[in-house]
């Protein structure tokens, strides 16, 4: 009896020992969850730096940068209304619906001409039917990674710098502003403004090319697979002289809006050419030697240093 007496008389005990056991295997248990919590949330940063990462890197493929050895970085200056567009800025498709200002400095040659493009660099290949197509938008442009080519959004030829250094448009648009508007649910699309010299022997886009200003404005399909390398590789093309790109994405439902077979798809598409004043500083222009000179000794993809990044020109 003294046993069992004894024992009871320890059983407060031991329920607080047990008690005490739970508990500190209960936090020990929250701690490991916590850390667990913490470890899938530090390997949710990895991921997303390292996408971050892949993205830059993919925009940086072309290593070589154009105008030869020439190691400059010459952002072209442009404005979406009050937001001043900084390489790679993510915007919403509604402050992109209107054609931006671009301001660039005159060098010391006012009489110079100057072709802009703007081009998304990431359309889904997927959605591109080649049968579409006309011979010369073959094979497909290249875009930024894989199974992506390229689409026409602006072309702006024969802009010159008016007394006041201000870049003024002198001819109709090849191809009118349209407003970015990627598929609903794709990745954020690159759109790359190219500022290049436009020299002596330049002309539009022949009546046959899906380019010519009475069908790029005419059907959107003609403005798919724009291949920038080929068009500076065109005559009276010079160099490619500033540059600077957007990121839009369409979180949205809604379909990409560039399938108009009017051509105006997009948010907007509009023919005027807003002016310009320069603010960008510019180099001394380096001689015409031909198109591997403008874009760099690269077969299909030649680059421009924009910032920290590298341009692609697919």
């Amino acid at each position: 009896m003294q046993n069992v007496a004894s024992a009871l008389r320890k059983t407060p005990d031991i329920s607080t020992e047990l008690i005490n056991i739970s508990i500190t295997a209960g936090t020990q248990t929250v701690r490991a969850a916590n850390r667990l919590l913490q470890d899938l949330a530090d390997l949710r940063t990895m991921l997303e730096e390292e996408e971050t990462a892949v993205r830059e890197a993919e925009v940086i493929a072309a290593s070589e940068n154009l105008l030869g050895n020439e190691k400059w970085n010459l952002p072209l200056a442009v404005n979406y209304g009050s937001t001043e567009v900084t390489p790679g800025i993510r915007l919403e498709r509604t402050q992109t619906s209107t054609i931006p200002t671009f301001n660039y400095r005159a060098p010391s040659s006012s009489e110079q001409t100057y072709t802009l493009l703007m081009v998304d660099l990431s359309i889904p290949s997927a959605r591109v039917d080649p049968s579409e197509l006309a011979p010369e938008q073959l094979p497909l442009a290249a875009g930024l990674g894989a199974n992506r080519t390229t689409r026409l959004h602006f072309w702006q030829a024969g802009l010159t710098f008016s007394d006041n250094g201000t870049l003024v448009n002198t001819t109709e648009p090849v191809a009118f502003y349209n407003g970015p508007m990627p598929p609903a649910g794709d990745i954020p699309h690159d759109y790359v403004f190219y500022l290049f010299q436009q020299e002596a022997g330049f002309a539009p886009p022949p009546e046959d090319s899906p380019f010519n200003i009475n069908n790029v404005n005419a059907a959107s399909m003609n403005r798919m697979s724009f291949s920038v390398q080929r068009f500076a590789e065109g005559e009276g093309v010079g160099y490619l002289v500033a540059a600077n790109y957007i990121q839009v994405q369409n979180l949205g439902s809604g379909s990409e809006g560039s399938r108009s077979s009017n051509g105006t798809a997009g948010p907007s598409a509009t023919s005027s050419t807003t002016s310009a004043t320069g603010g960008v500083a510019a180099p001394s222009p380096s001689p015409f030697t031909g198109s591997a000179g403008k874009l760099g000794a690269r077969g299909v993809l030649g680059a421009m240093v924009v910032g920290s990044v590298v341009i692609l020109l697919g």
